[in-house]
């Protein structure tokens, strides 16, 4: 892989928020649909916080559905509700059905906040 391309995927964001500035409209209504859909994705997950306790992101996408959705990345929402802050690290770190190891999350009372409709 040449200098270039190794810079060029340097440089793409890894989650964008916000829509690019020149795009088709079809580009731009599916990406509004996708910052929907994960906005949708991380409420229900962090409801699983919530209704069951500390949890795997693995055992969250499951008891939320997500895990069973195709092209669903429930790893990635959880992933964005720890960074934050509406999830914690426990220290806790238990095997996945696949035997890797996975850190535990809780949610935070900023999480809990959220949920209430007082974030």
């Amino acid at each position: 892989m040449s200098d270039y391309y190794t810079t060029a995927i340097a440089d793409l964001p890894l989650f964008a928020e916000e829509r690019r500035k020149i795009d088709l409209p079809i580009s731009a209504s599916a990406s509004a649909d996708l910052v929907l859909r994960a906005g949708t994705q991380r409420w229900n997950l962090l409801r699983q916080y919530v209704l069951h306790g500390p949890l795997t992101n693995e055992q969250a996408g499951d008891l939320s559905g997500l895990s069973s959705k195709k092209s669903c990345c429930y790893w990635k929402r959880c992933s964005e509700l720890l960074k934050h802050g509406y999830l914690q690290d426990t220290g806790i770190e238990v095997r996945s059905q696949v035997g890797e190891l996975q850190r535990v999350c809780s949610v935070t009372s900023k999480g809990i906040a959220a949920i209430n409709g007082s974030a």
